[in-house]
């Protein structure tokens, strides 16, 4: 059988995954939504803020009622390496030189400018 400490610590990682993974994951499903859709700024805010909330959920769910933590911690980071490359994509990847070095030289600017996204001062309003 598994140790009271070995417990625990499965037990925190599976919190970290949910609590931590799940809001990343909720967030992204929200991003990919948003740059998806067409209409309005604020119909497509709405509806990507509207996403994660379930998203977060089920995370939490899948995260518990998997059988050891890391099956949970595959669970949650599978659909993150899918959607964070959706939203490399979207966002034109190194094409648009869109790097960690050219983001921190660009003093956190995003290239959304250049390829007609939404920006985060434009979408700022509708949180």
């Amino acid at each position: 059988t598994d140790s009271p400490l070995r417990y625990r610590l499965a037990v925190c990682s599976r919190c970290l995954a949910g609590i931590g993974g799940g809001f990343v994951l909720a967030q992204l499903s929200g991003v990919v939504l948003a740059f998806s859709l067409t209409g309005s700024g604020e119909e497509v805010m709405d509806a990507a803020a509207l996403v994660g909330i379930p998203v977060f959920i089920v995370s939490l769910l899948w995260v518990f009622s998997c059988g050891n933590a890391w099956r949970a911690w595959a669970g949650i980071g599978v659909p993150l390496l899918v959607l964070g490359g959706l939203v490399w994509n979207f966002l034109g990847g190194e094409k648009n030189g869109f790097s960690a070095k050219a983001f921190g030289e660009a003093g956190g600017t995003s290239v959304a400018n250049e390829t007609n996204l939404p920006t985060f001062d434009a979408l700022a309003p509708h949180l």
